[in-house]
């Protein structure tokens, strides 16, 4: 996989079209959704699909204004909703959010159109022309909220499945599949400039998160709990194209909604980064990235006035037309989640609009791939293979011994790696010390020396199983 030096880059070759911008009428909403017409930045907007979990209660208050900020120049954009007729207000306490949710709800099976759909699993509906964004009802998926079983992790899945449902169609051009919160801000034409950098027909999972290496650990105890450590969590979480087909038996199983649920894990940030382990996809770390003191994920900051913006910008922006602070500050990260947002967050950023026409984003250092083995040294993945039917990985699971012979390779593997760093690290040094050498004693360039002997190679198989996991 190449990797640039520089994946963030100026905007010079990002083609963005200022007065192409329609408005079509969303009948859930009772308000104008913006659409443009495709941009790029190395890569193109219809070549991304972006999923956004919601609900009943809050998709006219956030997925909208996301659609109408970062969003209006992709044409693949779909709100996520589970299947909740019996409770669509979920858990949520405000007799007045509750209402206004069964409300929507209920319009929503009457005015918004079914266009597509497969049975049991998901449906797709659209809620206005064909420009206005479809919203995507996860069929099997009955919890309404953001935090749960059956809730999160089963949108994902469904998510996942509709799209290769429909990789042939729908998303014959698509690339890369994202999947996040309603309240993630994102700075889509940069965004496209990173993902450009990437290969989307190998298996990759792209990461972002304000948590940065948090791991998947909490809930797994026991000998493979070394493997899910030290891994981002997946507040925005992009699939490669050959990522979606190396998981699909998975995901046909419904195999990331069952692996949450088994394990416990409350939300996507941390369920589909294990599902993900266990079909060993190797993950990038967007963001945060250090650059120069800053970091291009955000968690809320933006807008405390101890922070970045007074009170007076944010008014300015919302009554008068003085919006620039807001985007100045807004152009500071690559992504933004809304965690601690003012009642008005999602207004102020419909009013900002095009926040990344004319500051460009401060270059960044390419992340590194973060690779991810170990499953295949667990006595479920050995279980597995001879397996009919497809069951989580439980906690049971995780606190079983590793099966030796894999193990043993692993350490081999890692002994042979740290070997060759020592070797190199061994010829570099040479090569230093002879450089200086030559400068302090101005004499002509000497007949090469034969470098240092290479360490022992590693032990033989049968003799590195004791030594591995230590």
């Amino acid at each position: 996989m190449r990797l640039p030096r520089l994946l963030l880059a100026a905007f010079a070759s990002a083609h963005w079209h200022h007065g192409n911008v329609s408005k079509h009428a969303n009948v859930l909403c009772k308000t104008d959704e913006f659409f443009m017409p495709p941009t790029q930045n190395g890569l193109h907007s219809d070549e991304v699909a972006w999923f956004l979990m919601t609900n009943a209660a809050l998709y006219c208050e956030r997925v909208l204004p996301m659609i109408n900020a970062w969003g209006r120049s992709f044409p693949h954009v779909y709100a996520v909703f589970a299947n909740a007729t019996g409770k669509p207000e979920g858990d949520y306490r405000h007799e007045v959010t509750r209402a206004m949710a069964r409300e929507r709800h209920g319009r929503m099976g009457r005015d918004c159109a079914v266009v597509d759909g497969r049975a049991g699993s998901w449906l797709v509906r659209r809620c206005g022309d064909a420009r206005v964004r479809p919203v995507l009802v996860a069929g099997y998926c009955r919890n309404p909220t953001h935090r749960g079983a059956g809730g999160p992790c089963c949108r994902a899945n469904a998510a996942m499945q509709f799209f290769l449902d429909r990789a042939e169609t729908t998303f014959r051009r698509v690339k890369w599949w994202v999947f996040s919160d309603d309240d993630v801000y994102a700075r889509s034409v940069a965004l496209l400039g990173v993902l450009a950098a990437y290969d989307a027909a190998k298996p990759l999972n792209v990461a972002a998160s304000p948590t940065a290496i948090a791991g998947y650990a909490r809930p797994c105890a026991g000998p493979a709990r070394q493997f899910v450590a030290n891994k981002p969590w997946q507040v925005v979480s992009g699939l490669s194209r050959a990522a979606l087909l190396a998981m699909e038996d998975g995901i046909y199983k419904r195999g990331a909604s069952a692996q949450c649920d088994a394990l416990g894990f409350d939300g996507h940030d941390e369920g589909i980064g294990f599902f993900y382990w266990m079909h060993a996809i190797p993950t990038v770390l967007l963001a945060p990235w250090a650059h120069r003191g800053r970091v291009l994920f955000d968690a809320g900051d933006i807008f405390r006035e101890e922070h970045n913006l007074s009170e007076a910008a944010v008014r300015g922006a919302l009554d008068g037309n003085d919006t620039e602070p807001v985007r100045a500050a807004l152009s500071r990260f690559l992504f933004f989640h809304n965690a601690l947002h003012p009642p008005d967050m999602f207004r102020l950023l419909r009013r900002v609009g095009d926040d990344e026409l004319d500051v460009a984003p401060a270059a960044a250092e390419a992340s590194p791939v973060i690779r991810a083995p170990g499953f295949e040294c667990t006595a479920y993945a050995a279980r597995r293979r001879n397996a009919t039917t497809w069951a989580p990985f439980t906690a049971a699971d995780c606190a079983a011994p590793l099966v030796a012979p894999c193990a043993c390779a692993r350490g081999r593997r890692l002994d042979e790696e740290l070997r060759r760093a020592k070797i190199r690290a061994q010829r570099a040094a040479w090569r230093k010390a002879e450089a200086d050498l030559r400068a302090r004693e101005r004499r002509p360039t000497p007949p090469p020396v034969t470098p240092p002997p290479s360490p022992a190679p590693s032990p033989p198989p049968e003799e590195c199983g004791a030594k591995w996991p230590p």
